[in-house]
């Protein structure tokens, strides 16, 4: 059978690259992150025993630069260091990891599976709807094939039918769905805290894809006016990311902000506003003082007016099992 999951010693191998990576990309220092990417690579290419699935990841993160760059400067990201992969470069490395995992994990796999919707999601935000559609069918056909082999894939398939309903392609996921497949995919997580298995960083693990799916989740119970539950989702999505994966989440503290002041818990729901804001300030520090100015105040009124609209959101948003506050 191949092996088809980034090895424990090649986990521990590039841990730091991949943590010094993720930081790059977070202050959108993605000179940096090219830097520790073309170094993670070279260790990689050279790790006893040979890891290409740990290869192929890389391989996806370096191909992504050239998109990123280009969104840095659509957000007014002034101080942003842009990468210097060209387009070239970047097309030949996602078709090498994709000939990797095609190899390596089989053609099958469901690893090859959260592969494929991984770049369907590169190649819509490049323009290129045609070849996403094409990878979220293949993909499709993998965990269809095999619906409860792997909760993390079949996580994946519902995140990528919801990424791809805000863009028009085809309808999300239900909630119902959605958190039948949070649920199967927490129920990984705690099989894998039991085996002692260490929190990957790479795209496709059980943490990294729920601390995602968390977050998506926390916000459809925040929109269907079931506070309690989008908090707790919310809680769960802060504890991973931070705790486990060593990844800040300033949107999840402010979606957790939402749902606590949706319940009248001011004094929590001003403590997670603030630091989900010192987390987006952060993120935000080198763009456009105009960008970063209405970004603040818009954050800041819709902190406080959120309380006198929830009866409109209550009444607007007509589902089943919502907690309505008196």
């Amino acid at each position: 059978m191949p092996n088809d999951r980034v090895l424990p010693s090649s986990e521990a191998a590039l841990r730091p690259y991949m943590l010094a990576i993720k930081a790059a990309i977070r202050t959108y220092d993605l000179a940096e992150a090219e830097r520790q990417c073309r170094a993670a690579l070279a260790v990689a290419r050279s790790l006893d025993p040979p890891d290409p699935i740990a290869v192929a990841h890389l391989l996806t993160s370096l191909s992504s630069l050239p998109h990123l760059t280009a969104m840095t400067a659509r957000l007014g990201q002034r101080t942003a260091t842009p990468a210097a992969v060209l387009p070239e470069e970047a097309e030949a490395a996602r078709l090498e990891a994709l000939a990797l995992m095609e190899t390596h994990a089989g053609p099958e796999s469901s690893e090859l599976a959260k592969f494929l919707y991984a770049d369907a999601t590169t190649l819509r935000m490049a323009g290129r709807a045609a070849e996403a559609e094409e990878a979220t069918a293949r993909a499709e056909a993998i965990v269809a094939a095999r619906p409860t082999a792997d909760p993390v894939a079949n996580l994946a398939a519902m995140m990528q039918r919801s990424f791809g309903a805000t863009l028009g392609a085809g309808s999300g996921p239900t909630d119902d769905e959605l958190e039948a497949a949070v649920d199967a995919c927490r129920a990984a997580v705690e099989e894998e805290a039991k085996a002692g298995l260490p929190p990957s960083l790479f795209h496709g693990s059980a943490r990294s894809g729920f601390g995602g799916a968390l977050m998506a989740l926390a916000m459809r119970q925040y929109g269907a006016g079931r506070y309690r539950h989008a908090e707790a989702s919310a809680r769960e999505a802060i504890s991973l990311r931070e705790g486990d994966l060593e990844m800040s989440s300033g949107p999840a503290w402010s979606i957790m902000a939402d749902a606590l002041l949706a319940q009248w818990k001011l004094r929590e729901a001003w403590r997670a506003y603030r630091r989900g804001r010192a987390l987006d300030r952060e993120r935000w520090a080198g763009a456009d003082w105009s960008i970063r100015w209405t970004m603040a105040g818009a954050g800041l009124l819709a902190f406080f007016l959120k309380p006198f609209m929830r009866r409109s959101i209550n009444a607007t948003i007509n589902r089943p099992n919502r907690e309505e506050l008196p």
